[in-house]
C-alpha cells in the first residue's frame, strides 16, 4: 500500500517516510495540496497524511478537495497539526504508527 505524505517541511516528511518505510510502507511524497491532488489522480492512494497548515492549501482544504471526487472518497486522511510536529517531532511517527495501525491494516484490506 502506497501512503501519500503532504508537507511543505522537508524534515517532517524524511521522518515519516523513513519511519513508514521501515514499517512496509510504499511512500509518495508532496510538497503542497495542488501537487498532492495530481499524485492522486494517479489512483493507488488509500491513505494519506497531511500537514494542517501548508501556505498554498491547508491540510483542511486538501481533505475537502479529495471529499469532493467521488472516485477519492473513501481515501483515508490523517492530518498532522503544527503544534503536534513541534513539540514531537521525534516521537511522532512512531506514535501515528502505533495509533493508526488499525486504520492503514483496514485501508490495506
Amino acid at each position: 500500500m502506497t501512503i501519500l505524505i503532504v508537507d511543505e517541511d522537508p524534515v517532517a516528511i524524511r521522518v515519516l517516510q523513513d519511519v513508514l518505510g521501515r514499517a512496509g510502507y510504499d511512500v509518495a511524497i508532496a510538497f503542497d495540496g495542488e501537487s498532492a491532488l495530481r499524485r492522486l489522480r494517479r489512483g493507488d492512494i488509500r491513505v494519506v497524511i497531511a500537514a494542517r497548515e501548508m501556505q498554498t492549501m491547508t491540510g483542511l482544504e486538501l481533505c475537502r478537495q479529495i471529499r469532493t471526487d467521488e472516485a477519492k472518497r473513501y481515501t483515508y486522511f490523517i492530518m498532522a497539526g503544527a503544534d503536534a510536529r513541534a513539540r514531537h517531532r521525534a516521537r511522532a511517527p512512531r506514535r501515528m504508527l502505533r495509533m493508526g495501525d488499525s486504520l492503514l491494516r483496514r485501508a490495506a484490506g
